[in-house]
């Protein structure tokens, strides 16, 4: 049972907007999680109109020709003609403040809101560029050298550059990129902020917890890419800030590590709800009462079958299953851009380092599922689905209004 079904069948009006759920076409038509919530409605907006764009036909040359393209997402960056109020993540961060003006009929409420922002294209309004003047603005430093030793028990390097970062390197766009990563981050906060502020002056101000989390990391050329996935610590890491009433107290940082599964049996904890025994995660309420508890739970990130990444904070190992047994290790204590991989070092074999990386190997699964499947449809049947589920948007939206 997912976090807002269960918060409903314990009494809750639970309604979103924006993306939560992962969106994909089924046989039934587009799935995108509506079937979680009591009341899911597509707020509208657009991104529609370019101002300037900063796309050169070098960033999309590439040896493999469309390859600087993720699921159709371009690699590229401008600023939009649509006035901040007609933006898509504007406009659902505009439909979830207003809903904090409703009664629910006295029931409590669960409101989820996805912000699309940073995802590729970076487009938004030039306001959001315009806080970060190129001729201020310092990149990510860049070390070439950074994927050597990553290699397979052969001594083949695992990793090259992907053809993102192959093509901001060819047009020396690099600042250029980073600058529209942080405008677009920028722009969400901004959003989020309609709903803060909306928060604030309401009658729910000193009773809603608050969650504002990411589903992935970046790299901003780090690793020598931009893009997420992959098992290091710049994608695996997300953004997430809690706040609790009576609880929290702001501008407090833990260095506790949790994981997103985490989430859902911490919320119903502190909501006074029955623990689901379903759940996988751990609970962190503790640690929001007293942000220097000490939280040492090693937390696991699975990418592909057999490739795991655990890290307790200090160290993160990573063993590759599906690439005959490559290894990595760092400690973030001394090298936490991760540049040196210790196990490539001749000190790896050490009692120390044998020691930590048997303890964060118990947390790895003793069993490696499958991939999960994907269905049959072919690719006119989903076209089909998708467009059918814009025009189904096209007219909620035209209802809500």
């Amino acid at each position: 049972m997912t976090l807002p079904e269960y918060f409903a069948k314990h009494g809750y009006y639970t309604l979103s907007t924006g993306k939560i759920f992962h969106k994909h076409p089924t046989a039934k038509g587009m799935d995108e999680g509506q079937w979680a919530f009591k009341e899911f409605v597509d707020a509208g907006g657009n991104n529609g109109g370019m101002l300037w764009t900063e796309s050169p036909a070098a960033l999309k040359e590439s040896a493999s020709g469309n390859a600087t393209k993720e699921k159709g997402e371009e690699f590229r960056w401008g600023a939009v003609a649509a006035p901040i109020e007609q933006t898509k993540d504007y406009v659902s961060s505009k439909w979830a403040a207003d809903q904090l003006k409703r009664d629910f009929d006295g029931k409590p409420f669960f409101l989820a809101l996805g912000i699309s922002k940073p995802h590729l294209p970076w487009e938004v309004p030039q306001q959001f560029f315009d806080l970060y003047p190129l001729d201020k603005f310092k990149t990510v430093e860049i070390f070439r050298d950074d994927l050597k030793d990553i290699t397979n028990k052969e001594g083949k390097e695992l990793f090259s550059a992907d053809p993102r970062f192959l093509a901001a390197d060819k047009a020396n766009m690099h600042k250029q990129a980073q600058r529209a990563y942080l405008a677009n981050i920028s722009y969400a906060d901004h959003c989020l902020g309609l709903v803060f502020d909306a928060l604030a002056k309401s009658k729910y101000a000193d009773n809603t917890i608050i969650m504002v989390w990411g589903d992935h990391g970046w790299y901003l050329s780090e690793k020598l890419r931009y893009g997420k996935t992959e098992l290091w610590e710049e994608s695996d890491r997300v953004p997430f800030i809690v706040s609790v009433p009576g609880v929290t107290k702001a501008g407090l940082k833990s260095e506790a590590v949790v994981n997103l599964l985490d989430m859902y049996p911490t919320l119903i904890e502190l909501c006074g709800l029955p623990a689901n025994p379903e759940n996988e995660g751990r609970s962190f309420a503790p640690v929001l009462k007293d942000p220097t508890l000490a939280w040492n739970h090693p937390t696991l990130t699975t990418y592909n079958c057999g490739n795991h990444s655990v890290t307790d904070g200090r160290y993160r190992f990573t063993y590759y299953g599906a690439k005959g047994g490559a290894e990595e290790l760092y400690d973030h204590s001394t090298d936490p851009l991760e540049h040196r991989n210790l196990a490539a070092q001749p000190e790896y074999n050490q009692p120390e380092y044998k020691e930590i990386v048997e303890r964060l190997r118990l947390v790895m699964p003793k069993l490696n599922e499958p991939d999960s499947p994907v269905n049959n449809l072919s690719p006119e049947e989903k076209k089909e689905i998708a467009k059918g589920a814009r025009k189904g948007k096209k007219a909620e939206a035209n209802a809500v209004k």
